[in-house]
C-alpha cells in the first residue's frame, strides 16, 4: 500500500539529502505535493485517517506510518543541525508544511502548485518578529 508522501517520507524511501535544509525542505514539500496530488493521493489520505476504525491492528499501522515520517523528518532536520543549520522542530514541519497539504488535498481546496508549495517552506524558515 502506498502511504501519502510515499517518495518522500514512506518507508523505504529516501528523503532529500542536498546539503541545505532550505533545499530539503523544498524537494521534500514538492514531493509530498505530487504524491498526495496524484490519482490515489485523497484516497490514501483517506484510508491512513480510517486506519484506527479497523481496531487495534488499524490504529498500530497509522501509528507506525506516523513514527516512521516522524523518524525520517527528525533524521533531515539532525543533518541540518550537524551542518551548523538551525532547523525548526520535526512537528514544526507538519504544523506549516504536510498539515496545509494535506488540509488542502482532503477538503479540495485549491491546487498544490509550486508557489503554494516554496510559500510554506518560506513560512516555516522565515523569523517572524514579534513586538511586545
Amino acid at each position: 500500500m502506498a502511504s501519502p508522501g510515499d517518495r518522500h517520507g514512506g518507508a523505504g524511501h529516501a528523503i532529500p539529502d542536498t546539503g541545505s535544509l532550505d533545499r530539503d525542505l523544498r524537494d521534500y514539500a514538492a514531493g509530498v505535493a505530487r504524491d498526495i496530488g496524484g490519482p490515489d493521493g485523497l484516497a490514501v489520505l483517506r484510508l491512513v485517517i480510517a486506519l484506527p476504525q479497523a481496531g487495534a491492528a488499524g490504529t498500530e499501522a497509522r501509528d507506525r506510518f506516523l513514527a516512521e515520517r516522524g523518524r525520517q523528518l527528525q533524521e533531515m532536520l539532525d543533518r541540518a543541525r550537524t551542518r551548523g543549520e538551525d532547523p525548526p522542530e520535526a512537528l514544526d514541519v507538519v504544523d506549516h508544511i504536510l498539515a496545509p497539504l494535506y488540509i488542502r488535498t482532503l477538503f479540495g481546496i485549491g491546487p498544490l502548485t509550486p508557489g503554494y508549495v516554496d510559500h510554506l517552506v518560506d513560512r516555516l524558515l522565515t523569523p517572524v518578529n514579534h513586538t511586545p
